[in-house]
């Protein structure tokens, strides 16, 4: 029978602090879906948010005083033992992050070995064209 898959809201901040982290357990992966950050308008300043995947940047919301929001929806694989984090700048903004945690009976931490996403490319012989 196949792990179980639920969706779940994997990380909230409402209020300025330091960087808000989740740490994905061992034994399952987690896939980012959705990245949801809105701002109030209430604080007359602009402000900045910042969404990270293993220390990788996959959202950065920069604003001016006022109302915003911005809504992503994306796939970004987070494997067991590596961390989502949130960093939001000031009062007035909110961030969501949301996605799939399932078992992952591999326990992988990392990609299949020759699993890229980009296959091997050679680029074409140039091969000069007589002159006529």
């Amino acid at each position: 029978m196949p792990g179980q898959v639920y969706s779940e809201r994997i990380l909230y901040q409402e209020q300025p602090e330091a960087w808000k982290y989740y740490t994905v357990p061992e034994g399952k992966r987690a896939i980012i879906r959705n990245v949801q950050i809105t701002r109030t308008g209430s604080v007359p300043t602009g402000g900045q948010c910042h969404v990270k995947a293993h220390g990788l940047l996959i959202m950065l919301a920069l604003f001016q005083a006022g109302q915003y929001t911005d809504a992503r929806d994306m796939r970004v694989v987070v494997y067991g033992g590596e961390t989502v984090g949130v960093w939001c700048e000031s009062l007035g903004i909110t961030a969501v992050v949301s996605g799939y945690i399932f078992e992952d009976p591999t326990g992988a931490n990392q990609p299949p070995a020759g699993a890229s996403q980009y296959p091997e490319w050679a680029p074409p012989d140039l091969v000069e064209r007589p002159s006529t």
